[in-house]
């Protein structure tokens, strides 16, 4: 719970505010404003679950180990409805009698269908409750979502979204601690050893006079509002950046001004505080970084490029962009290019419209696209497939894989986001144990730096390589056990990797299985042709550049295939499955 500080129905009053203060009595305010921020109330749930007995900087131990013989345990209390998205298990272990949901009954006639294996087992969701038995994530790892901006005024949102919050240490000045944690790693540092164990900066005492926007609570922007100065303290060209960037109105405040929500509804998918009563994020231990892009989700794609490059620069392992821009450019393509060359995957959307156009930024080089799939959204679909193509999300060339979700592209963008904070979190995990070597230590160009992990491409390759194949092109007839009046196509999905689900739908717990277990994909990366050239086969040969690499390997091989499918007629019925979508 957060503290609520006016009655309800209260003014809300917004100002810029730029206040100076000698550093010695800014440091105890800032104490009180983060005590607030960071530490929630008696029942405070993040990290969830607790590393360990007390020593919150053990981040290897942020896991969950569930009960595999109890179907009916999942951790953690807020999932709700949104179970079927997280679990490894099938509706029919899930829902209890009555409620066998999206199923008309259990029995063995389900289990034994024939189109069982076709339906990946039945299983429902992405296998995230798995994954979280390696890894919730860890503090250090920060999600840079570029968006609409963030609603500091959204008081469920906040409840998600306000200790998850990274924030600047080198811009903030230095709190008034008390006792520091014993644990701390590093009890020289000033600026983190306030007893939280995560790498923001934490306070000790609070106070409520200290709700310098009126909005009812202490929150992030408190500090932008007592805090800006007009100095870049830590010098990286942003002044008092503190939670991130406006780069849509280039000041240091990425409040959702319009109130259009759509990046609020972002970092909660990737990233929000879990058993609190809220959402769950996916990557619930991780941090998220404000970067807004726009209005709404449809955007300049030079304030996006803007906005990677400052992520880059400041530390994120992750570009959440569940955006559509009005326009291209080089600096959009180059800035993509720059997070990659440093470790930093852009997880991007593949858009809304159920169609194969192009969507920016998600169609430029070195991008991770998704879409979305989900449960039956008739009750008449037949069969009860959790591997529905939703009708608000896209296909193209482009498409990784797809995703669990309720919604459009842009759920599945948050989720995937999350999937690739919990990679970097058991990269980094793994490294601290010795079970692989930290890329940086691997890359001779020094592009990643040091303690990343892993890089880009191996991410990329890590949710593409562990996604689970969809396959309908061998056909089981349920024709007459459709509920429509005429049979409905499902899209000619092929064995291994096709432009409708990619390399098919997300495995959260192979992803961070395969990263503990040393079992890490090369990388390999064509860099011309560019994507979606046009080339004229009459001109001549066709030069193919990229670059192929095994780092944690000791040799390897590569063979470059062209045209390597045959064409197919996909609308020869009965060569496809023709019921349900």
């Amino acid at each position: 719970m957060l503290p609520e500080l006016r009655p309800s129905g209260a003014a809300l009053l917004r100002l810029r505010l730029s206040v100076y203060l000698p550093w010695r009595h800014a440091s105890v305010i800032l104490a009180a404003l983060l005590c607030w921020i960071a530490v929630s109330p008696a029942n405070a749930n993040f990290p969830f679950p607790s590393p360990g007995p007390s020593n919150p900087y053990d981040y290897q131990n942020y896991m969950f180990i569930t009960n595999a013989d109890d179907p009916a345990q999942f951790p953690p209390s807020d999932l709700g409805d949104d179970i079927w998205k997280y679990s490894s298990k099938t509706a029919c272990q899930i829902y209890s009698p009555p409620d066998q949901k999206f199923f008309e009954n259990c029995s063995a006639e389900v289990q034994g269908d024939p189109n069982r294996t076709q339906e990946l087992k039945w299983v429902t969701g992405a296998s995230i409750d798995r994954a979280w038995e390696t890894t919730t994530g860890r503090p250090d790892v920060v999600i840079a979502l570029h968006d609409s901006g963030v609603k500091w005024n959204d008081v469920g949102a906040m409840r998600d979204l306000n200790n998850k919050t990274w924030l600047n240490r080198g811009e903030l000045p230095v709190p008034d601690w008390g006792s520091p944690n014993p644990y701390c790693p590093n009890p020289q540092d000033e600026l983190d050893c306030g007893g939280s164990g995560d790498s923001r900066v934490r306070g000790a005492a609070g106070s409520p006079d200290t709700d310098y926007n009126a909005n009812g609570w202490i929150d992030p922007e408190d500090l932008i509002f007592k805090f800006s100065d007009g100095v870049d303290q830590d010098g990286n060209g942003y002044k008092d950046d503190f939670v991130g960037w406006d780069a849509y109105e280039d000041d240091n405040d990425p409040f959702d001004e319009v109130q259009y929500g759509h990046g609020t509804g972002e970092a909660r998918d990737s990233t929000a505080e879990v058993n609190n009563g809220g959402d769950a994020g996916v990557c619930p231990n991780c941090m998220v970084m404000h970067i807004r892009a726009g209005d709404s989700f449809v955007a300049d794609v030079n304030d996006f490029a803007e906005g990677v490059v400052y992520a880059t620069d400041n530390g994120a392992s992750v570009i959440q962009s569940a955006l559509g821009t009005l326009n291209n450019s080089r600096f959009a393509q180059e800035a993509i290019n720059y997070a990659y060359r440093r470790g930093v995957v852009l997880i991007a959307s593949a858009a809304d419209e159920s169609a194969g156009h192009h969507n920016q930024p998600s169609v430029l080089e070195h991008g991770v696209t998704v879409n979305s799939i989900g449960e039956p959204q008739l009750p008449s679909s037949q069969p009860r497939s959790y591997l529905d193509f939703r009708g608000c999300t896209n296909y193209g060339a482009y498409i990784t894989a797809s995703v669990p979700s309720n919604s459009c592209s842009s759920e599945a963008t948050g989720r995937t986001s999350g999937m690739a904070g919990l990679i970097y979190s058991a990269a980094r995990n793994s490294v601290a144990g010795g079970a692989i070597a930290d890329y940086g230590a691997l890359d001779g160009s020094g592009g990643v730096a040091p303690g990343r992990g892993v890089s880009a491409e191996e991410v990329d390759q890590i949710i593409a390589t562990t996604a689970d194949d969809l396959n309908f092109i061998t056909p089981v007839d349920y024709t007459a056990r459709t509920g429509f009046p005429t049979p409905t196509e499902r899209y000619p999905a092929s064995e291994g990797w096709d432009p409708f689900f990619g390399y098919g739908r997300v495995n959260a717990d192979r992803m961070v299985r395969a990263v503990a277990q040393n079992k890490i994909p090369p990388e390999a990366d064509i860099t011309s042709p560019r994507w979606f050239a046009t080339v004229d086969p009459d001109s001549g040969p066709v030069q193919i550049q990229g670059t192929v690499a095994a780092r944690r390997a000791a040799n390897y091989s590569y063979t470059v295939k062209w045209g390597v499918w045959s064409w197919r007629d996909t609308n020869a019925a009965p060569t496809y499955i023709t019921t349900g979508v």
